[in-house]
C-alpha cells in the first residue's frame, strides 16, 4: 500500500496532534509503512466520527491518495 502525504492535508490527524501540513508531509520521508497505515486508519476514523464526512467523499479521497501495490 502506498499512501500519499496529500491525504493528510487539512487533516483530522493534524488537528488532533497540532501538526502542520508541512510537518505531516515531512513524516513521510521515513520508511515506516505500518506507521503510515495507522495514521491513515486514524484519519478515516476521525473524518467519519468527528467530521461526519460522507462515505462517498471519503472513498473519493482514499481512491485519489491510496494505492495498492502488487505482492510480486
Amino acid at each position: 500500500m502506498s499512501i500519499s502525504s496529500a491525504f493528510f492535508k487539512n487533516s483530522f490527524v493534524g488537528e488532533l496532534f497540532n501538526i502542520s501540513d508541512n510537518r505531516l508531509a515531512s513524516m513521510f520521508d521515513f520508511n515506516d509503512k505500518e506507521f503510515y497505515l495507522r495514521l491513515m486508519l486514524l484519519e478515516v476514523w476521525g473524518r467519519t466520527f468527528f467530521y461526519n464526512q460522507k462515505e462517498f467523499e471519503l472513498q473519493s479521497s482514499l481512491s485519489k491518495n491510496i494505492s495498492l501495490l502488487s505482492l510480486q
